[in-house]
C-alpha cells in the first residue's frame, strides 16, 4: 500500500497509509492526513492518483510545498520522493515497508493468495449447507466475495422482465448498504447483460471503454468487476463488486475467482426458482383436487359434478331423501356427505343395512325395546330412530 511517512523529530516515524484517489493534507482534524503544525494551512495539500502515477497539489492558496527540495507548485511524485510541506518533512513510499519486489516472492504471495482463496470458497460451501433462507444465503455469497477479492461492496442483482433489480448489497462491514442503487455504474451493468460475459474494468477512470461514462464519473469508481448468473441458459441476474481503493485494483485473477462465486450463485438461484416452482404446483394442484373433490368423494366427469350439485342443493332442506344405485356406487358416501353439508351436521350419523337384520328383529332394530319385552331382553335398548334424533338416519 503506498504510504507517507512522517518523520518527526522525536520518536518514530508515523506511517500514514494512502488508499484514496484523492488523500487531503493539513492542519485540520477532517484531512486524511491531519499534521499538527502551525506551519500548515488548514487544508495545505492533496495527494491525487489518477489511476496510474501520483501527484500533490496545493489546496489552500498560500500553501507551498517542496518536492526532493525544489519548491513546486504542483509535481509527480515517486517511491522515496521527500514531500516538504512547511517544516513538516514526509517521505512517499508505493510499497509496504519489508514487501518485497522479487519475482520469485511475489509468484509465491500470489500462489498462496489462491490457495487462501480457494479455501475460503470450501468453507463457504460447507457453511452453505447450514442456511436454508435463499436471501441468507445470497448474503453469505457476497461476504465471502468481498472477503476473498478484498472488495469494498459487493451486489446481487436480479432481471425482472429484463430490468436489474438488486436482491442483496453488502460492504465490507458484512453491513447492507443503504441507497445500493446510487452504488452502480449503469454503463458496466449493461454491457455484462448485453455480453453475458464476466467483465473486469481494473482501472476505470483510465479505461478508455468507460472513463467517459457519467457514472463511472459521478461514483468515481476505481476498479470493477462484473459476472453473469446464467442457469440452464437463462440470464438469471449479475454479481457485481467494487473497489474504491486505488492500490488494490482488481486482476484477472480476482475475476476468475468472482466466476467461480457466480456460478455457485446460479445454483442457489436456480435451486430457488425450482423450490417456487414446486410450491406453485403443489398448491394448483391442491386447488383443482379441492374443486374435484366433494368431501370424501372425487371426481370430475360431468355426471358426477351434476350429483354433487343435486346434493348441495337438497343437503339444505329438511326432507327426506331416496338415494338409489347399484351396489359399490357410493350410496352410503353421499348420505354422509348429504349429512355433513345439512343443518343436522353436529347431530348424530346413523348407518343401519336392513338387509343384514332378520325379519324378526326389524322393530326393535329400528324402534328398540325394554328389559323383558320378549325372550331374551336382557336390557333396554334404544331403537336406530331414537339414536339418530337430531342427526340422519
Amino acid at each position: 500500500m503506498p504510504s507517507l511517512k512522517w518523520m518527526v523529530q522525536q520518536g518514530r516515524p508515523r506511517v500514514f497509509g494512502i488508499y484514496k484517489r484523492v488523500t487531503s493534507i493539513g492542519r485540520a482534524g477532517a484531512n486524511d492526513i491531519p499534521i499538527e503544525s502551525e506551519a500548515l494551512e488548514a487544508h495545505h495539500a492533496q495527494l491525487v492518483f489518477d489511476g496510474r502515477d501520483f501527484a500533490v497539489t496545493p489546496v489552500d492558496p498560500g500553501a507551498t510545498f517542496q518536492v526532493n527540495g525544489k519548491k513546486k507548485k504542483k509535481s509527480k511524485i515517486f517511491h522515496n520522493d521527500k514531500l516538504t510541506l512547511g517544516d513538516v518533512e514526509l517521505v512517499f513510499s508505493l510499497y509496504d515497508e519489508g514487501s518485497s519486489r522479487d519475482p520469485d516472492v511475489g509468484g509465491r504471495v500470489s500462489q498462496t493468495s489462491e490457495i487462501e482463496g480457494m479455501m475460503k470458497l470450501s468453507d463457504f460451501n460447507r457453511r452453505l449447507l447450514e442456511i436454508r433462507a435463499v436471501p441468507d444465503q445470497i448474503e453469505a455469497l457476497l461476504d465471502a466475495v468481498i472477503d476473498v477479492i478484498h472488495a469494498n461492496k459487493g451486489f446481487v442483482i436480479l432481471l425482472r422482465d429484463g430490468d436489474p433489480e438488486i436482491a442483496a448489497a453488502r460492504n465490507v462491514d458484512r453491513e447492507t448498504i443503504p441507497d445500493a442503487v446510487t452504488q452502480l455504474s449503469d454503463s458496466i451493468l449493461r454491457r455484462c447483460i448485453d455480453s453475458r460475459q464476466p467483465l473486469i474494468v481494473s482501472d476505470a477512470v483510465n479505461d478508455t471503454m468507460f472513463n467517459s461514462s457519467e457514472s463511472v464519473l459521478d461514483l468515481q469508481l476505481s476498479s470493477v468487476m462484473v459476472a453473469p448468473l446464467i442457469t440452464q441458459g437463462q440470464l438469471l441476474g449479475l454479481i457485481y463488486v467494487g473497489n474504491d481503493n486505488v492500490v488494490n485494483l482488481f486482476e484477472q485473477s480476482s475475476l476468475e475467482v468472482l466466476t467461480v462465486f457466480a456460478g455457485q450463485a446460479s445454483l442457489i438461484l436456480q435451486n430457488a426458482i425450482l423450490l417456487n416452482q414446486l410450491t406453485t404446483d403443489r398448491d394448483r394442484i391442491a386447488e383443482e383436487l379441492e374443486s374435484q373433490k366433494f368431501g370424501g368423494i372425487i371426481g370430475s366427469c360431468p355426471s358426477l359434478q351434476e350429483v354433487f350439485r343435486r346434493v348441495e342443493k337438497v343437503a339444505a332442506a329438511d326432507i327426506n331423501v331416496l338415494i338409489t344405485g347399484e351396489t359399490g356406487t357410493g350410496k352410503e358416501l353421499f348420505a354422509r356427505e348429504l349429512h355433513r353439508r345439512s343443518n343436522r351436521a353436529e347431530g348424530p350419523f346413523i348407518v343401519v343395512n336392513c338387509g343384514a337384520i332378520p325379519e324378526n328383529l326389524m322393530e326393535s332394530e329400528l324402534f328398540g325395546h325394554v328389559r323383558g319385552a320378549f325372550t331374551g331382553a336382557v336390557s333396554t335398548r334404544q331403537g336406530s330412530f331414537q339414536a339418530a334424533d337430531g342427526g340422519t338416519l
